[in-house]
């Protein structure tokens, strides 16, 4: 038989998922009334539900839903088809050849490949970093350049290295999920910064700036996520005379500067003559999803905060996947991937572009002109409704409340992961499940 707080947990879970509840569950007292049982019962659901991750019980405030920012949960979950994850599939990586790379470690170094790295990072593949950052015109040592295993790792470090709890963090808007989590959870205030057709609003930022005393602004200038859009040149150099002028400091996270179609991208970093950029690369879109390895470029002048913190909590990567990494990296390999990867995407890029262009009520930005998805706006529809229907034909897409409760109307499509019959069958899905939403937001 089912006890009575099992009974209570599978309801509400159910109501979550399907959308019935919209910021917060009822009142215990209310929930007491409800199922008639007792408060002990009552608070045992709660608590299973709060192990999923899907509330958030605030005193004297009540019970609120975490599940629509429960990003990295919900990106685990499987789709036939699968507009809703931003990470490519395995298949179009070099398996083989980086295979080779491994081999050639192995035999070269032997047991020592399989050894603990020295602290800031096997030295040639910072040299090698050092190097190709060069032909980007960022000129950096490989004293500042330290190998993290992830990007979302190197962001918790920074934020610690960089402030103490209740201190302010600005996040561009829609956001990027798993930065803003980690701030939330390091007890940070967190001002979000809306964005404009050209990335960031500077304007909103300085009157940000001229209140608050801000000490980080973590933003994404190539191929924002969610949104997909790229910072203009001018509000890039803006942006770091802002920096100057208030005294903060900016993290550049970059996952796919790379996949711009049509020409080079530019990075913050590339502008910064007053060492006010923190730069983060990491590699799980371009080269591997499951390979944790990126760095960061540190200013000297945070760098002995940043190592007191790294170095404590043995924040380091497998010594074999740096020297492995190294050898691909560095062989021509590496930039045959990457002319193929461009190639595949923007093939997909160019006809999702025209497939949607073909939907009249939608509204989108199409110059992004590189990236791995939209970022889609529906007048009038909850695009969490849309989400839950169509997770029922096996389709996922991201909707706007996984990125900021102030986008409801809003969803990422992202074609990463599908081939072009995929994304053909998925966007007529998408015009048919728009047909049954109209029945619920008649100004569509």
């Amino acid at each position: 038989m089912i006890k009575k707080h099992q009974e209570v947990f599978s309801i509400l879970k159910k109501r979550i998922l399907r959308g019935v509840y919209k910021e917060k569950l009822p009142s215990i007292r209310n929930l007491i009334e409800e199922f008639s049982y007792n408060k002990s019962t009552i608070l045992k659901a709660l608590e299973e539900l709060k192990e999923e991750n899907l509330i958030e019980i605030k005193p004297c405030r009540g019970i609120y839903l975490t599940s629509h920012k429960n990003f990295e949960k919900m990106e685990k979950l499987t789709y036939e088809i699968d507009f809703k994850s931003a990470v490519p599939r395995g298949n179009i990586f070099p398996l083989e050849q980086f295979k080779e790379s491994i081999l050639k470690t192995l035999e070269f170094h032997g047991a020592k490949a399989l050894e603990y790295e020295e602290n800031q990072g096997y030295l040639l593949l910072r040299e090698l970093i050092s190097k190709k950052l060069e032909k980007l015109n960022i000129f950096e040592n490989k004293e500042n350049i330290f190998i993290v295993p992830g990007s979302q790792m190197a962001i918790e470090i920074l934020a610690k290295a960089l402030l103490y709890p209740g201190e302010i963090v600005g996040i561009e808007t829609p956001y990027y999920p798993g930065a803003y989590e980690i701030f939330k959870n390091l007890g940070y205030k967190i001002i979000e910064i809306p964005m404009e057709s050209d990335g960031i609003d500077l304007k909103y930022l300085e009157k940000i700036l001229k209140k608050y005393s801000l000490k980080f602004l973590y933003t994404v200038p190539n191929f924002h996520n969610p949104t997909g859009i790229t910072m203009s040149l001018e509000k890039m150099k803006k942006l770091i005379e802002l920096s100057k002028k208030y005294n903060f400091y900016i993290l550049e996270d970059d996952t796919m500067s790379e996949l711009n179609y049509f020409q080079e991208s530019k990075l913050l970093k590339s502008y910064d003559n007053l060492n006010k950029v923190i730069y983060l690369k990491s590699f799980s879109k371009i080269f591997n999803p499951g390979f944790k390895l990126g760095y960061v470029v540190i200013p000297k002048e945070i760098k002995l905060s940043f190592e007191k913190i790294f170095f404590k909590k043995n924040y380091f990567s497998s010594s074999l996947n740096q020297r492995a990494f190294y050898d691909f990296y560095k062989s021509s390999h590496w930039d045959n991937h990457i002319i193929d990867l461009k190639k595949t995407f923007k093939e997909k890029y160019l006809y999702t572009l025209g497939k949607l262009k073909e939907m009249k009520k939608i509204k989108f930005n199409k110059n992004l002109n590189g990236g791995l998805y939209f970022w889609i706006e529906i007048k009038n529809l909850d695009t969490y409704k849309l989400y839950l229907n169509l997770m029922k034909k096996n389709i996922g897409i991201s909707p706007g409340i996984f990125f900021s409760d102030n986008f409801k109307n809003y969803f990422r499509f992202s074609f990463a992961r599908e081939d072009i019959n995929k994304i053909q069958k998925g966007i007529e899905e998408l015009k048919e499940i728009f047909k049954i939403s109209s029945k619920y937001n008649k100004d569509i």
